[in-house]
């Protein structure tokens, strides 16, 4: 397919080591935090095991993801992440000014994604709605995920998904969409449901060399004619992906629902990554600056340990 962004010259990652990461040497802690969105309290599971990548899971109905996210944790490392309201749902029900709202947590991050409405919420919210939710999203980031990619040393910050057989989310799916600039079938990667999407260059590139796992690169910014969908994919890049000095790339591992080997050798592929990243700067005219996630206000969360012209553009799965 032709790209619609021809890559930047930046350095090459290094060579993919061919054995899978070490198990993690230390005793895994576990427990829950809560965070607030809007007016209501969000709890958030947390395990912690030592250096590696942060693994976050938005969405409680992807119970794959849930379950390969939080084994790869306790075996080689890191720290998982992901809301858990006891609903194996994917939206959250949060409350603001007296009124519910259904709310897909990861169309949250830019109020511009909520005021589009549709699968993002429900009803539609008011400009200000938006803007408080948007806010407590991003402060979310800042005082639990961003704290959290620090102690562990990550190299990425690994979204996890899961999506359903032979549909939009898919390699077919996305090859010649126009937020894909680059896309790379393995090998031997297997299903074309199962694929990791970054848009950073050199975590591509080290998952295309290894010709284990699909892959894809996603445009960098929002373009002219672009609309923000409020994702984090869309949120965590230039100025704040920057964390403690350093850059932390978004990696999005999808799997297909019960494709449990897959997304664990995904897991385990990132998880060498070694963190060279040269984050570009957001492409194309008409993309927007977002504060950085060191300047976000902070949400309250408290602790309790328990041990040109193109096709249109098309919601990229994050």
């Amino acid at each position: 397919m032709s790209a619609a962004v021809a890559p930047q010259t930046r350095p090459q990652s290094t060579p993919v080591p061919s054995a899978p990461p070490a198990a993690a040497p230390s005793r895994p802690e576990s427990g829950r935090l809560s965070v607030r969105l809007g007016d209501s309290t969000v709890p958030v599971v947390f395990v912690r095991n030592g250096p590696g990548n942060v693994l976050l899971n938005l969405h409680q109905d992807e119970v794959t993801s849930r379950r390969v996210g939080e084994a790869h944790v306790r075996r080689v490392g890191g720290t998982y992440l992901a809301f858990d309201t006891g609903a194996a749902t994917r939206h959250l029900k949060l409350k603001v000014a007296g009124r519910t709202y259904t709310v897909d947590p990861n169309r949250m991050f830019d109020k511009r994604g909520l005021l589009a409405g549709g699968q993002a919420i429900s009803p539609k919210p008011s400009a200000a709605v938006a803007e408080r939710l948007a806010a407590d999203a991003r402060a979310f980031l800042k005082t639990v995920v961003v704290p959290e990619l620090v102690k562990a040393k990550a190299s990425a910050l690994v979204a996890l998904h899961n999506n359903h057989d032979g549909g939009a989310v898919s390699l077919a799916g996305l090859d010649g969409d126009a937020t894909v600039a680059q896309l790379h079938r393995a090998t031997h990667g297997g299903d074309h449901d199962d694929f990791v999407l970054t848009p950073d260059q050199l975590l591509f590139d080290h998952v295309r060399h290894a010709d284990t796992v699909h892959a894809v690169r996603e445009r960098q910014g929002l373009a002219e004619g672009d609309e923000a969908d409020g994702s984090l994919s869309q949120y965590w890049q230039g100025a704040n992906a920057k964390v403690g000095g350093r850059v932390v790339p978004y990696v999005n591992s999808e799997a297909q629902h019960e494709h449990t080997s897959a997304q664990r050798r995904q897991l385990e592929l990132v998880q060498t990554f070694a963190g060279t990243s040269a984050f570009a700067q957001p492409q194309g005219q008409g993309s927007q600056a977002t504060p950085s996630a060191s300047t976000q206000a902070p949400a309250r969360p408290t602790e309790s340990s328990a041990s040109s012209q193109r096709p249109a553009a098309a919601a990229l799965p994050n």
